[in-house]
């Protein structure tokens, strides 16, 4: 479905926003549009959709949800966002849930849904701090516990213990590799574990 200029009857999104009062609905209220566009399926008597677009001259919106075709109800979704800019960007976005008969549908403003995402973002800045500050304190006690550097950058490659290196490795007399590595890590292990 894609609809050029038109208007959606019956609410109106923009004074919604702009007062954050839902009850710009009924009669006379209307929601004009540039553009509407989506798609949806049908199956046991329920339209469904997931990408509803709407554009407006001082909002875009979009929207999901379903409606119930036999029972004739709507369980759906419109996170509208009021422009503050004219190029489209900046706003203030506030989700509206539309429930209920189509005879009488019910219209508010999803303020848990809003404090929710808000919550979520913030959890997962919080995780995504806490695996940086772990990975950073790991490198670091690889780093002074065990030696072993690890590269910053992808490209360089990682810090090779002195005999490891590859003119030792060619040297007869030198140690083998693994047996250097188990001694490195000997040590390592006695120096964490306190042994002699």
């Amino acid at each position: 479905l894609e609809l050029g200029q038109g208007a959606v009857q019956g609410f109106d999104i923009v004074a919604m926003l702009q007062t954050l009062d839902p009850a710009y609905v009924g009669e006379g209220q209307q929601t004009s549009f540039d553009g509407l566009a989506g798609t949806f399926t049908i199956a046991g008597g329920v339209l469904s959709n997931s990408d509803l677009k709407l554009v407006a001259p001082s909002l875009t919106a979009a929207g999901a949800g379903e409606v119930d075709l036999g029972a004739r109800t709507l369980d759906y979704g419109i996170r509208p966002t009021a422009l503050a800019a004219e190029d489209g960007t900046g706003g203030v976005m506030v989700p509206l849930l539309i429930t209920g008969p189509w005879a009488e549908p019910r219209f508010r403003l999803d303020l848990e849904g809003l404090a929710r995402e808000k919550m979520e973002a913030e959890v997962k800045a919080a995780a995504a701090e806490a695996e940086a500050r772990i990975r950073s304190e790991l490198e670091k006690r690889l780093e002074d516990e065990l030696g072993i550097s690890l590269s910053p950058d992808p490209v360089e490659e990682a810090v090779v213990p002195e005999a490891l290196a590859p003119e030792t490795l060619l040297d007869p007399v030198a140690p083998k590799p693994e047996d250097v590595l188990e001694d490195e890590a000997r040590k390592a292990l006695e120096a964490i574990l306190g042994g002699n």
